[in-house]
C-alpha cells in the first residue's frame, strides 16, 4: 500500500532535451556523444549497444511511433531517419539546417530552424510540408495534449502557440531566454524555461505560474502525474516541483547539465555535457550511477514518453489493452507489451515467488552496483513508494529477527492495493 512520503510521489518523465529512446526495451535511450561523433543506443544499466557514426553531431532527436528516431545534424545540413534496428533509413538535405523536433500524433515531425526564425514541417517519409515563422531564434519545442504546438524564441523572449496545423500562431512574453519547453500530460498546458525562472502556461495561453529554479535553467521534463523536472546548467544541480509547483528538492549532478531525460521503464537521466557524464536517477530523485560520455547533447522528445503520453495518451502503442496514460500513470512501461499491471509478493525483488536474503541481496546490488531489477514495486518492501537502503533492512529484519512484515501484497502475489506512478514491474 503507497503511502504518501512526499518526496516519493514522483513518476515516470517525459523529457524535451538530451537524449533518446526506443520503444522496444525497457531504459534503452539513444545518447547523441558530440565528441564522436556518434549517436549510440544505451541499455538502462549504461552499457552502450550499439553506436552510428555520423557525419557531424546530431543536435535534435525525437523517437517515432514505431521505435525508431529522426536526427538532425545542422552542421552538414541534413536530416537522419533511423530504424530501431539502428539502421539509416533516410537522409535528407535541409535548408539552413534543423535544430530541435517533435513527432506528431499523426508521425509526421515537426523541426526548429533558427537560422531562418521558423519551423518545418516533414512527413513521415521526410518531404516538406510547410514552413511556418515564429519568434527570433527559436529553440525549444513540444506537442501538447490537445496538439497545439509551442515554439521557445530565446532572442525575443517569447513563446509562440500555433494550431496543429501550424496556424494561428500567437506569441506570448516569457522570462529572459527561453529554452526548454515540455508538454504536460494535462491535456494542453506546457512549462518554459529561461535564464532564471521556470513558468507554466495552461492551454488558453495564460500564465499561471513563475518559479525560481537553480541558477540558468536549461532543461526541462515532465512525468505522468505533471511533476516538473529542470536542469540549471550553471548551479549543477537539477530542481524537482510538484504539478502545483511546489518545490521538492534539489538534486546535485555533474557539471553543468544541459538536460534532463527518462527511459521507459521510469529511470531518469541528467545528461552533463561539459562534465562528460549522464547520470541514472530513480524516479524519486535518489542518485542511482553515473556513466561516461563524451559530451552528450541533443534537442527534443527524446524517450517517446513525451509522445505517448502527451500527443497520443489515449492510444496503446505497446498493444497490451492499456492506454498509454492510463499505463503510465499506474507505473508501468507504456511504450512495452510487457509491462502491464501484474502479480507481485511485496519485497521479492528477484520474483521468483517468496522473499528471501537473495531478495535484500538484489536490492542492494540495484542500489549500488548498478543491476537491473525487472518489478520495482516488489523491491519496495516497505511500500513507501521508493527503492532505498530501508527496503533490504526491511526484508533482512523481518527474515532473521521476526521484524515487520513487507506491505501488501504480502505474503501471497496480487496486484498492488493502491498503485503509484514510479515503480513500474515487468511480467
Amino acid at each position: 500500500m503507497r503511502k504518501n512520503t512526499g518526496l516519493a510521489c514522483v513518476a515516470l518523465t517525459s523529457l524535451l532535451l538530451l537524449v533518446a529512446t526506443t520503444t522496444h526495451a525497457a531504459g534503452e535511450l539513444w545518447v547523441s556523444d558530440h565528441d564522436g561523433p556518434t549517436l549510440e543506443r544505451w541499455g538502462s544499466d549504461g552499457t552502450v549497444q550499439l553506436t552510428i557514426a555520423l557525419p557531424a553531431p546530431a543536435v535534435g532527436v525525437a523517437v517515432t511511433a514505431d521505435g525508431g528516431i529522426w536526427a538532425s545534424l545542422p552542421a552538414v545540413a541534413q536530416l537522419w531517419r533511423i530504424a530501431p534496428t539502428g539502421a539509416v533509413s533516410q537522409v535528407i538535405a535541409t535548408t539552413n539546417g534543423v535544430q530541435s523536433l517533435a513527432v506528431a500524433a499523426d508521425d509526421t515531425v515537426w523541426a526548429v530552424r533558427p537560422a531562418t526564425d521558423d519551423i518545418v514541417h516533414y512527413s513521415a517519409t521526410g518531404v516538406v510540408l510547410q514552413t511556418v515563422s515564429v519568434g527570433v531564434a527559436p529553440f525549444g519545442i513540444a506537442i501538447a495534449g490537445d496538439g497545439r504546438l509551442w515554439v521557445t524564441n530565446s532572442f525575443t523572449s517569447t513563446v509562440t502557440r500555433l494550431e496543429a496545423d501550424g496556424t494561428g500562431a500567437v506569441h506570448y512574453p516569457v522570462a529572459f531566454f527561453p529554452t526548454g519547453v515540455a508538454a504536460a500530460p494535462d491535456g494542453g498546458s506546457v512549462w518554459i524555461a529561461s535564464k532564471n525562472e521556470v513558468q507554466r502556461f495552461n492551454n488558453n495561453g495564460v500564465l499561471t505560474h513563475t518559479l525560481a529554479a537553480g541558477w540558468y535553467p536549461r532543461g526541462i521534463a515532465i512525468d505522468a502525474l505533471g511533476q516538473v523536472w529542470v536542469t540549471n546548467l550553471l548551479s549543477s544541480d537539477v530542481s524537482r516541483f510538484t504539478t502545483a509547483g511546489t518545490p521538492i528538492d534539489t538534486i546535485d549532478v555533474g557539471t553543468r547539465p544541459w538536460g534532463i531525460s527518462v527511459a521507459s521503464d521510469g529511470g531518469v537521466w541528467v545528461h552533463c555535457g561539459d562534465g562528460g557524464e549522464i547520470w541514472r536517477l530513480a524516479p524519486w530523485g535518489e542518485k542511482l550511477a553515473s556513466y561516461p560520455c563524451g559530451y552528450p547533447h541533443s534537442l527534443g522528445d527524446s524517450s517517446g514518453f513525451a509522445r505517448a503520453v502527451t500527443v497520443v495518451p489515449g492510444d496503446d502503442d505497446d498493444l497490451d489493452g492499456s492506454a498509454n496514460l492510463v499505463e503510465a500513470s499506474l507505473g508501468y512501461d507504456p511504450l512495452r507489451g510487457d509491462s502491464s499491471p501484474v502479480s507481485f509478493v511485496r519485497g521479492d525483488a528477484t520474483t521468483n515467488g517468496s522473499v528471501a536474503i537473495d531478495d535484500a541481496v538484489a536490492t542492494l546490488g540495484y542500489l549500488f552496483g548498478g543491476a537491473s531489477l525487472t518489478c520495482l514495486e516488489a523491491a519496495d518492501a516497505n511500500g513507501d513508494g521508493a527503492v532505498d537502503l530501508v527496503d533490504p533492512v526491511v526484508v533482512l529484519q523481518y527474515l532473521l529477527v521476526g521484524g515487520v512484515a513487507p506491505d501488501a501484497p504480502f505474503p501471497t502475489a496480487g496486484l498492488d492495493p493502491a498503485p503509484f506512478a514510479a515503480l513500474p514491474c515487468m511480467p
